[in-house]
């Protein structure tokens, strides 16, 4: 049913209704829906949109943030308005082969859990997906630790520490402790990947720096250490005070690097990889065979005991690929 709220929006907002509450609900009803995580208001029903024929139901197809509108509708309030583009897939109940998809994105908003901001959204590569703003700054210092409060969180409290060392010139210490104090860099276990994905995260950055991502978790906390030191490094140390919620926007993030063509050297690798990791890609696709058909030009990088012939001088042995794939 579309509804209006009891709030200064010049929005309607449109809500499923329970099936146990089919049929007994209509225009002019008064209905209690949520708002927010915890709001709650008395609404009325201005209008029920278009259902589907008797047989068939309306399932959700896509979801263009599944952050905000997951696949099985569930709906996550982001930390401000965000639009969402979906599309929707009507079905026969009795014939699954009777199907018909939206071929349009249909595009709506769904309300946030905050209406203003104070700071501006700081600047990160790729750029953080939610903000809230807060007013005053972080301040890191020589005195600053990083906090992990748990052991699977140890590998990215190391990665934080060489961040900030190799572009900040600061060597803070790794502790582990329940809690840290101002100044410090934490992190947590909280929330879940239904919500965050498998690499989404929230950070907190008042008096400390919060770091906060499921316990099963695969890349929140490394790009949640990313994030904070991308933005302590262009302000010169100090963050702006704010609420981030940030996860990727596409599942795949690769970059290509040919050694085909020419030959590059395993450091050179390891340091691509470590850039690319520091802007959050997910994948390296090293390019080792090539062919350049009519030229004559070919080049196996990869050892070969079986075809050594096929080698060119400068190749790449196999316990090599073996620690690319570590790094």
């Amino acid at each position: 049913v579309e509804v209006i709220v009891p709030l200064p929006l010049e929005a309607t907002f449109t809500y499923r209704v329970p099936e146990h509450m089919k049929g007994q609900i209509s225009v002019g009803s008064r209905v209690i829906v949520p708002f927010g995580l915890k709001k709650f208001y008395t609404a009325i029903v201005i209008g029920t949109p278009n259902l589907p024929p008797e047989g068939f139901e309306i399932k959700l197809y896509g979801s263009d943030n599944q952050q905000v509108v997951a696949m099985d509708g569930t709906v996550y309030t982001p930390l401000q308005d965000m639009e969402v583009n979906v599309l929707y897939q009507v079905v026969n109940k009795n014939d699954e082969t009777d199907i018909a998809n939206s071929d349009t994105d249909i595009k709506f908003s769904v309300p946030g859990q905050y209406t203003t901001s104070g700071n501006a959204k700081p600047n990160v590569l790729p750029g953080l997906r939610e903000w809230k703003g807060d007013t005053g700054t972080f301040q890191l210092s020589g005195n600053s630790q990083i906090i992990y409060t748990a052991e699977n969180q140890k590998g990215a409290a190391d990665v934080l520490k060489t961040y900030i060392k190799d572009m900040l010139g600061m060597d803070l210490n790794v502790v582990k402790a329940a809690s840290g104090k101002a100044g410090d860099i934490v992190f947590t276990s909280n929330f879940t990947t239904d919500e965050l994905g498998e690499e989404g995260y929230y950070m907190d950055i008042q008096e400390t720096v919060t770091i906060s991502a499921p316990q099963n978790t695969k890349n929140g906390w490394l790009y949640g250490a990313a994030s904070i030191t991308q933005i302590l490094y262009q302000n010169d140390h100090p963050a702006p005070k704010g609420l981030t919620r940030d996860y990727p926007q596409y599942e795949v993030r690769a970059g290509m690097i040919d050694v085909g063509r020419m030959y590059i050297p395993l450091e050179y690798l390891k340091e691509m990889t470590i850039y690319m990791s520091f802007y959050k890609m997910n994948e390296a696709h090293i390019h080792i065979n090539d062919y350049w058909g009519q030229s004559g030009y070919s080049a196996f990088r990869l050892e070969s005991e079986v075809y050594p012939s096929t080698q060119k001088t400068d190749t790449i042995r196999k316990t090599i690929i073996v620690n690319i794939r570590k790094i």
